[in-house]
């Protein structure tokens, strides 16, 4: 079976993030194995998969990373970081601090 690899990027204005949870950007694609987020705010925020949960902390001027990939056995695709079809959601961290500048912006990699 041929496997191809697939690229998103998600992207979000800091006048776009709030105290409630709000989608952050399509839901993905397909699953994912590889995740990059850029917060360039000055607040830290959460993300989440189900607008519950807070999942992921980004801090403000800072990065997270995920690469289930690497860890992976090669024969074995069926482990991922998230699901075909996940609607990501992304609030600030802190309900009284709002965002003055920066965007904060999501790279996955997933195979379909």
């Amino acid at each position: 079976m041929s496997r191809k690899a697939t690229t998103e990027l998600k992207e979000i204005s800091n006048t776009n993030i709030t105290a409630n949870y709000t989608n952050f950007g399509a839901p993905i694609v397909s699953p994912i194995f590889t995740m990059v987020m850029i917060n360039t705010t000055d607040i830290e925020v959460y993300i989440s998969e189900d607008g519950v949960v807070d999942k992921f902390r980004v801090p403000a001027g800072g990065t997270l990373s995920f690469d289930v990939a690497s860890i992976l056995d090669n024969a074995d695709d069926t482990v991922y970081l998230l699901a075909n079809k996940t609607q990501l959601q992304i609030k600030q961290q802190n309900s009284i601090a709002t965002a003055t500048f920066g965007d904060v912006y999501a790279n996955v990699v997933g195979v379909s």
